[in-house]
């Protein structure tokens, strides 16, 4: 698997998703000022949706990038002894586990297995049920359990205006979904162009992850 595979595919989704969206609140400027209440009440409508669709897409786009980065490491056949630390929460993510279930001496037992583990020779193996998600919207803290967890360089976002405006995203996404306020009276209340610039952060915030990803590859950053 190329790096180009890694995120390319998962992105080009996202982008012409994203893009169907930004065409969608181009729309609702229009309807919003129509004089017919039907329009008018489809493009609050579709104002709340896009919040829920876009997250939708992110969600999706941090799945199948992280899936194919956890492949990607597999295939370079490397010895755990040789990675980062940091990468042992991964590839032996049941053994960490099944501390919650052990007491007295298997659970001190387990862990000095556990903590041996960093001299292993064995090579890496990372099952892609394991990656860094809990199927929750995605939020700022979940790029920063991400950074830990793979042990990538940098800030975990660009900066702190596109930590708000993710969280700005799944809040809205969050109010629609669980139905805590009306759709339709939701989406009176935001502009398609307010909207678009979370997108527009959003986008910038998954540009931020590829880029990393790139320098993390690259640069065998996953290396000790």
């Amino acid at each position: 698997m190329t790096l180009n595979n890694i995120c390319s595919s998962p992105y080009n989704r996202l982008a012409t998703e994203f893009e169907s969206i930004r065409q969608t609140l181009h729309l609702c400027d229009s309807l919003t000022l129509s004089s017919n209440l039907s329009q008018r009440k489809m493009a609050a409508y579709l104002k709340s949706y896009s919040f829920v669709w876009a997250q939708a897409e992110i969600e999706r786009f941090m799945k199948d990038c992280l899936e194919n980065l956890v492949r990607e490491i597999n295939s370079l056949r490397i010895r755990i002894v040789d990675t980062k630390l940091c990468l042992i929460t991964l590839c032996k993510s049941s053994h960490l586990q099944s501390l919650q279930n052990l007491k007295g001496t298997k659970m001190w037992n387990r862990r000095v297995e556990i903590v041996a583990l960093a001299e292993s020779t064995e090579i890496i193996e990372i099952s892609s049920d394991d990656i860094p998600l809990d199927g929750k919207t995605i939020r700022p803290e979940h790029f920063e359990t991400i950074w830990g967890v793979f042990g990538f360089s940098g800030s975990y976002m660009p900066s702190p205006r596109h930590a708000l405006a993710l969280n700005n995203l799944a809040d809205s996404r969050n109010t629609v979904a669980h139905g805590d306020e009306v759709p339709e009276r939701f989406g009176r209340t935001k502009t398609a162009t307010d909207i678009s610039r979370l997108l527009d952060l959003s986008e910038e915030i998954i540009i931020h992850l590829i880029a990393t990803i790139e320098k993390y590859i690259d640069e065998e950053d996953y290396k000790r």
